[in-house]
């Protein structure tokens, strides 16, 4: 179960990006556990069809690709299959085997794959102090992928103290 438009996001997204025949029953099923308590339901499916509708433009596009170009998703998407590629061949420190999981918080996995999980290999990038950090530079702030909102409130702070 996840919450309100952040879950419907993901959900959505995860939709896009797969291969499944692009029809509002799929659609609506890939939000399926999601849950909204102010907007109501009915103007949700209709954005889901929307979308639907246009997935079924794709053709043979892959899915990131046409999902960036047509800016269902933001155009770093495009390039989300080569980076998740050099992701996988990327080595995390720890005493993990080499088949572990990576995890980046995991809380719906846990719920949804609680007894695969409770006995899986698993990396916890947050755990990996290459993947952490925060760097200002050239009117852009880069986060680190294992960042947290209080190393980001850090970095703020100083900066603004910096300043005065």
């Amino acid at each position: 179960m996840r919450i309100c438009t952040p879950g419907f996001i993901m959900s959505l997204s995860g939709f896009c990006l797969s291969r499944k025949e692009p029809s509002p029953e799929n659609a609506i099923a890939s939000v399926d556990g999601n849950i909204c308590r102010c907007t109501g339901y009915k103007s949700i499916e209709r954005a889901v069809a929307c979308v639907s509708d246009l997935l079924k433009t794709r053709d043979n596009t892959e899915p990131a690709l046409f999902a960036a170009e047509q800016k269902i998703l933001p155009a770093y998407f495009s390039g989300i299959r080569e980076r998740l590629l050099k992701m996988e061949a990327y080595e995390f420190s720890g005493k993990e085997g080499s088949n572990a999981r990576f995890v980046g918080g995991g809380t719906d996995l846990y719920v949804q794959k609680h007894d695969e999980m409770t006995h899986a290999s698993i990396r916890f990038m947050l755990e990996d102090q290459s993947l952490k950090g925060i760097e200002i530079a050239d009117n852009k702030c880069i986060l680190g992928a294992s960042s947290t909102v209080t190393d980001l409130v850090k970095i703020l702070l100083f900066s603004l103290i910096s300043r005065n």
